[in-house]
């Protein structure tokens, strides 16, 4: 007989719990017993240590459906405890099954190998088969039973299977998602195992992956990250995303804000028509399915009042408003005022636009509209100021004239300098990063990547690498160290940039395209589109902080008639690098770009 697994203490035959003639009757005769601890008042358990055990199967003995496995529940028919014999799958991670489930007609599951596990979680070792893997329907084992590839209609779906985080009930094949014919909008998917369980073991699998047509490989994520904040989920995707591509598509410096874009186009996609394939495509590459509801997106930004800075060394504010003809609904007016703060006015020339723009952003941006066309209904726009000075500014006396080695040749710059004991130091693959705080509370922070090397390749690395993972991971990496900071003087003004083809390579196409009756929430017309999204950003760094600006203008046109007016770590920052400024709670990015020349 067994002892306790615990105790070690004398075993004796026990049939529910009662020693005696009738125990050793049985158990000659092959039945199930009691494991052979000394029954105690619990007629589960030993007298000697406490521990609960039941029925279990002593080696020589048959086992019947007398045996409980307690605590165990049989993954298929969720009988629990798990009756009779168990059998544990070899391949999958803590599957377990009874063999009544086993072996009957209705089993379904990948055609794993089992392997028969006794009540103390032993592979029984009793001659015979029990212990020996099993096998049963298809040899395919990556078969998923039940499940139908909706691309290539394989039932059962075999090899990796990819489910839609947008579309309901839509699952593809991994085949069929890498395919080059492979057409579905730029929905996040996430890899399921047999069960239906999201994978979490590799380091990608637990991650939603999009389908070809969207942006660079690099950009295969959108999705809501653990831990990630609404802003951050909101703003990082699209704002790296249109990074790359235009420091891709374009030479020199690159400056934008993830924060205006991201804004503005959520005012577009508030008045695109319920359900339709425009409004699908704005909530996808804006990552608003990833975040949750259309309320919830709303609400989102809603909340970004938590950004307005209470720190006397930081002014932050945030604008946007609506300038519309007498077509466009009132509620959808009321919508922007609400859940965006924006304000509305009559459209009827560039003019007070810009000067709307300028007032937003202390002059710097004066102009975003160069005229207003009579086809034009609605223009939305955004802006951004933002003023910080550095927590510990540079020291004016510590510039000196120096070369700055861009692509376009190198060119004589001010270059700042400081070395201190304790600045935030992390990096993102090989790349040096540094945070510099503003202000007194540290709310916000500037961010600088440089590439370890000085080519092109590095910095284009550096941009395949910047994602949302990778930024909150930076973020979380940050520590204290002693540093020997080079940073240039710098201004960057870019723009007025149509932002058009960027977000047409992010997946938003149905907006700009011919199709009727695609913003029917914004006005009655069925031929309004958006015809352009325009963009302006500025920046300036110096010893004593830095000043940006941005601005993001969305214009819809409608092709029908025109409406009626109503150890010391060098980063030498002398060759191109990433500058950004983010808000350090949500690690979200209100401005982001390169610089190229300074």
């Amino acid at each position: 007989m067994e002892s306790c697994p615990s105790c070690r203490g004398q075993a004796v035959p026990v049939i529910y719990g009662r020693p005696g003639p009738e125990a050793c009757a049985q158990a000659e005769r092959g039945e199930v017993i009691l494991g052979g601890c000394t029954p105690s008042d619990d007629t589960h358990g030993c007298k000697a240590c406490g521990l609960r055990f039941a029925l279990s199967r002593v080696p020589g003995l048959r086992s019947t459906s007398e045996t409980l496995h307690v605590n165990i529940v049989c993954d298929f028919c969720n009988t629990s405890p798990l009756p009779g014999r168990r059998f544990r799958c070899n391949v999958c991670e803590d599957f377990d099954v009874c063999g009544k489930c086993l072996a009957g007609e209705s089993f379904s599951h990948p055609p794993h190998p089992f392997t028969e596990i006794d009540v103390h979680g032993k592979v029984v070792g009793m001659p015979g088969t029990h212990n020996q893997p099993m096998k049963h329907g298809s040899q395919d084992a990556t078969m998923h039973v039940g499940i139908t590839c909706d691309i290539c209609n394989t039932s059962p779906l075999t090899g990796k299977r990819f489910k839609c985080n947008t579309c309901d009930d839509f699952d593809v094949c991994g085949k069929c998602l890498s395919g080059d014919k492979f057409t579905h909008p730029p929905h996040a998917f996430t890899e399921l195992d047999v069960h239906g369980r999201t994978l979490t073991r590799a380091p990608l699998q637990n991650i939603s992956v999009v389908s070809p047509g969207a942006p660079a490989p690099l950009h295969k994520i959108l999705t809501v990250l653990p831990g990630a904040s609404p802003l951050s989920t909101l703003l990082a995707p699209l704002g790296f995303g249109l990074l790359h591509h235009l420091c891709t598509s374009e030479a020199g410096n690159v400056w934008i804000s993830p924060f205006s874009i991201a804004t503005c186009m959520g005012m577009v996609a508030a008045g695109a028509t319920g359900n339709s394939a425009t409004q699908s495509e704005l909530r996808a590459a804006l990552n608003h399915a990833g975040l949750g509801s259309e309320a919830t997106v709303l609400g989102a930004f809603a909340a970004t009042t938590v950004l307005a800075s209470e720190d006397p060394a930081v002014r932050l504010i945030s604008s946007a408003s609506a300038w519309v003809r007498s077509s466009i609904h009132q509620t959808y007016v009321d919508s922007l005022k609400k859940n965006f703060g924006a304000e509305a006015a009559l459209l009827t020339a560039a003019g007070p636009i810009n000067d709307w723009c300028s007032s937003k952003t202390e002059g710097l941006i004066e102009k975003i509209i160069e005229k207003v066309d009579p086809l034009d209904v609605m223009i939305l726009v955004t802006a951004i100021y933002f003023k910080g000075s550095w927590t510990q500014p540079f020291k004016e006396s510590s510039t000196q004239k120096s070369i700055f080695s861009g692509p376009g040749g190198s060119m004589p710059c001010m270059m700042m300098s400081d070395t201190r004991d304790k600045m935030d130091y992390g990096k993102l693959g090989s790349a040096h990063a540094v945070r510099l705080p503003y202000g007194d509370t540290g709310a916000y922070a500037a961010v600088i990547l440089l590439p370890e090397r000085d080519d092109d390749v590095s910095l284009l690395n550096l941009l395949s690498s910047l994602n949302h993972p990778s930024w909150q991971a930076l973020h979380s990496s940050f520590t204290p160290r002693r540093v020997a900071l080079t940073l240039p003087r710098f201004k960057l003004d870019y723009g007025i940039k149509s932002l058009t083809d960027g977000l047409k390579v992010l997946g938003i196409k149905e907006a700009f395209g011919d199709a009727k009756n695609k913003f029917d929430r914004i006005t009655d017309d069925p031929d309004i589109y958006l015809s352009d999204v325009l963009h302006k950003a500025v920046c300036e760094v110096n010893e004593e902080g830095t000043v940006a600006a941005a601005v993001t203008a969305a214009v819809f046109k409608t092709r029908g008639m025109a409406p009626r007016p109503a150890p010391v770590i060098e980063v030498r920052c002398d060759r191109p690098f990433l500058f950004a400024i983010v808000h350090v709670p949500s690690s979200a990015p209100l401005f982001i770009g390169r610089v190229s020349a300074v």
